[in-house]
C-alpha cells in the first residue's frame, strides 16, 4: 500500500512540475507577445507622426504657393487699376470742362 501511495505522490509531483514548467513557459510567451505589442505601436506611433508631419508639411507649401499666387494676382489687379485710375485723371478734365462749358452756354441762354 505504502507503494501504491508513493507513486501516486511521485505521478502527482511529476505532473505538478509539468505544470509549473507550462504555466512558466506560458508567461515566458505572454510577455514575448507583450513586448513584440508594444514594439509594433511604437513603429506605428512613429510611422504615424512622420506620415502626420509630412502631409502637414505638404499642407504648409501649399498654402504658402496658393498665397503667393494670390498675393502676385491682387497686386496685378491693382496695378491694372491704378493704371486705369491714372489714365482716367489725364484724360478726364478735359470732357469735364467741355461739359462745364455746355452748362455755363445753357445757364447764359435763360
Amino acid at each position: 500500500m505504502r507503494d501504491k501511495t508513493d507513486r501516486e505522490i511521485n505521478a502527482m509531483k511529476e505532473n505538478m512540475q509539468k505544470l509549473e514548467k507550462s504555466i512558466h513557459d506560458h508567461g515566458v510567451q505572454l510577455q514575448a507577445n507583450s513586448d513584440q505589442c508594444k514594439n509594433e505601436f511604437a513603429t506605428i506611433r512613429a510611422e504615424t507622426q512622420s506620415q502626420l508631419g509630412n502631409m502637414a508639411n505638404m499642407f504648409h507649401d501649399s498654402l504658402q504657393k496658393a498665397l503667393a499666387g494670390h498675393d502676385k494676382q491682387m497686386s496685378s489687379q491693382f496695378d491694372e487699376i491704378k493704371l486705369l485710375l491714372s489714365a482716367k485723371s489725364t484724360s478726364s478734365p478735359v470732357p469735364k470742362r467741355a461739359k462745364q462749358n455746355a452748362r455755363d452756354n445753357d445757364d447764359s441762354s435763360l
